[in-house]
């Protein structure tokens, strides 16, 4: 599978720290097979991707005492997308899109009102993010991929109508007065039906920070990013003994290592940094 620059970064320090190098003889056998390069070479193809979705903002505190509306989505992705195939497993496939993105949430994209007492928002969003992960080939054009995407956003939210205690009230100030940073995690399905059409399925998680405090957020995502650099690096080995299982255990691990993330930073958001 292809890593993104900081999984790859910190599994090459990881291998560097705690594998020791093997001892050849002048009489050993040496055979190497690298599986990360037995792709066939491909371009990477421009891609449009259109997203509607169902949403539900919270404030992560127990003290926090109102409800937020449900919201609907509409979000574009504009990036480059790779498809390849590895050349010794047919039909397996690899998958890397890395987009840029703007999305906008508000109740008026549905057809349910907000209930009396809920507060009412709209909220605009822009960002950088990357997928990766694997899949298999279903005929000619078509293929099933299951992937894995972070991505960085700024977020402004404006809080309409609502009448909250000032305790609440003042909880939002940190999030209503300008952009702020924060990222989300995603897991998904897509299922491409010809070479230029896809239909896509996916459930995401978006966390967005009161103040952006760059060198706390830089050491959580380093470890983070560590932490996945080294799922991956277990990932390939079971994909150089059973390749055609790999793509559904990396989905699995990856998923349920991010989410773990999320809610860890739901409550702290540079976790494990206390901030």
């Amino acid at each position: 599978m292809k890593k993104n620059f900081f999984s790859t970064i910190f599994a090459l320090v990881a291998a560097a720290l705690f594998v020791a190098p093997p001892v050849l003889r002048a009489d050993d056998d040496l055979e190497i097979f690298d599986f990360e390069k037995e792709i066939s070479l491909s371009l990477e193809t421009p891609t449009i991707e259109f997203f509607y979705g169902f949403d539900r903002p919270s404030i992560a505190k127990e003290e926090f005492s109102s409800d937020f509306s449900k919201l609907n989505s509409l979000e574009i992705r504009l990036g480059t997308a790779s498809i390849d195939e590895y050349l010794k497993c047919e039909n397996l496939l690899d998958y890397d899109f890395s987009y840029f993105s703007i999305s906008n949430f508000n109740e008026r994209l549905g057809s349910e009102e907000a209930k009396p007492g809920e507060i009412k928002t709209e909220i605009w969003k822009f960002g950088f993010g990357d997928q990766d992960g694997g899949g298999y080939k279903l005929g000619e054009s078509a293929s099933v991929i299951l992937y894995t995407g972070n991505s960085w956003q700024w977020t402004k939210t404006d809080f309409k109508d609502s009448s909250l205690n000032e305790k609440d009230n003042r909880k939002m100030n940190y999030f209503g007065d300008s952009f702020r940073f924060g990222g989300s995690v995603e897991s998904g399905l897509k299922i491409r039906l010809l070479n230029s059409v896809s239909l896509n399925a996916s459930y995401r998680r978006n966390a967005v920070y009161q103040r952006h405090l760059f060198w706390y957020w830089a050491a959580s995502g380093i470890i983070q990013a560590a932490g996945e650099g080294l799922l991956d690096m277990f990932v390939d080995k079971i994909q150089e003994s059973s390749p055609y299982i790999a793509p559904v255990v990396r989905f699995a691990l990856i998923s349920a290592y991010n989410y773990g993330f999320y809610e860890l930073k739901k409550k702290n958001m540079n976790w494990p940094i206390n901030t």
